[in-house]
């Protein structure tokens, strides 16, 4: 079947071929642990995979993005796979193996050691090679990496921690580049269960009452005190999104006795609730139902808290700031973060985070046509790192820093310094 290829050709579909002996045998010992001990050195060593200790993190690389090489048809993808494949066994100090599992490049990480120290190591590395994809590649991933294990039979528990990551930052729709088990894990001191009835006895009162627009203040304090105050774990953050959404669909069902069945029909609660993928969509979900029936009551007003305009001007003041996130505003107003971020919306028409990323953005284009480095300009407009402004680049202007910077310098005369005619 080979004799028509070149030998360039040849050695590319062996390797292709390689790497899919790879993949098929880490699909086995990840999707059960069909293999003992022993059985899963032996086969491993036979396809190239060596465990040099009994220590293991698994990492699972989630691409987001491809980059302009795959999209213009410079790469292939089985190009763009050796790329990611290659970054991820070559980026740690530990030994390395990685294969395409399921739509993620898996990598296991066989360290000297478990603990919090090599956590940190392996975290710092991980964000260098997330850089260099982005950087020389344009691929954009994201990472998950998965508790210490002690035995390659634990290795299919370890894929069940990637898969509940990337659930997690999906649910609470985080920008993290990189996340471990481990930091999820929050220390669980929830609200007291008194505090959680009396709430919900609070609501039961705003329904009798049909005082919606005290029922959705109530909500949101209900869902900080259930994700915010303090923040739930990895383990039991889906338990409670699931509650939530079966108490609003309570309520939305006691609210439909009070304003009738066409209202409510009109509003559909029940998918657009179920089928909300985040909280901040299920936060917005309920707030627009709740704001839909306090129109057609003829009880909403027009204006606005005088902390919104205050919110407007602390942002305007601190964008510079990496640390200033919608998280950290909330908090200093003592709001939560999704209510925080629709008020604004509503009153000035831009999401409260793509106004502090604008900002950034505008000091940023500001400090091209200087002589500072993209790490200098990043540092000195609030983004937190380099490679978080080039994502706003991306997203904001369709190209990369160093790009738009060209495209800058372009436009005038070296010598002169003047714009061309």
């Amino acid at each position: 079947m080979y004799e028509n290829l070149t030998a360039e050709e040849l050695r590319k579909q062996l390797s292709y071929a390689d790497c899919d002996r790879r993949d098929l045998f880490f699909a086995r010992l990840l999707g059960g642990g069909t293999y003992s001990e022993e059985e899963t050195r032996q086969v491993g060593e036979s396809v190239g995979v060596t465990f040099p200790s009994s220590n293991y993190y698994l990492l699972s690389a989630r691409p987001e993005a491809w980059g302009e090489l795959y999209s213009s048809g410079q790469f292939d993808r089985g190009d763009t796979h050796f790329i990611l494949r290659n970054t991820l066994e070559n980026a740690f100090s530990c030994v390395s193996h990685a294969a395409w599992i399921q739509g993620r490049m898996v990598a296991i990480l066989s360290p000297d050691t478990l603990g919090n120290d090599t956590l940190a190591e392996i975290q710092r590395q991980a964000r260098s090679a997330v850089e260099t994809l982005e950087e020389a590649f344009g691929i954009s991933v994201t990472i998950a990496i998965s508790r210490g294990c002690h035995s390659l039979v634990e290795l299919p528990r370890a894929m069940e921690d990637t898969k509940r990551v990337f659930d997690y930052l999906q649910l609470v729709d985080g920008d993290n580049l990189i996340a471990a088990y481990e930091e999820l894990r929050h220390p669980f001191t929830g609200p007291s269960k008194n505090s959680y009835l009396e709430l919900h006895s609070k609501l039961l009162s705003n329904l009798r009452a049909a005082d919606f627009a005290e029922m959705q203040v109530t909500l949101h304090e209900l869902v900080f005190r259930e994700f915010s105050d303090p923040k739930p774990s990895i383990d039991i953050f889906r338990f409670r999104i699931n509650g939530l959404v079966s108490t609003l669909l309570f309520l939305m069902e006691e609210v439909r006795v009070i304003v009738g069945n066409d209202l409510m029909d009109s509003i559909d609660p029940g998918p657009r609730l179920t089928t909300a993928n985040t909280l901040s969509e299920i936060v917005g979900v309920m707030d627009d139902i709740l704001e839909t029936v306090l129109r057609h009551g003829s009880k909403i007003h027009e204006e606005f808290p005088e902390w919104v305009s205050e919110v407007y001007a602390y942002a305007e003041e601190g964008f510079s700031d990496p640390d200033l996130t919608v998280s950290s505003i909330s908090d200093h107003f003592n709001l939560t973060p999704t209510y925080c971020a629709r008020l604004f919306k509503e009153k000035y028409h831009i999401r409260l985070f793509d106004f502090i990323q604008l900002r950034r953005m505008e000091r940023a284009k500001a400090l091209m046509p200087t002589e500072k480095s993209l790490r200098v300009i990043a540092d000195e407009s609030g983004f937190s790192s380099a490679l978080t402004m080039c994502r706003a680049f991306k997203r904001y202007e369709g190209i990369v820093p160093n790009v738009f910077r060209e495209a800058l310098q372009k436009q005038y005369i070296p010598e002169k310094g003047r714009p061309r005619i």
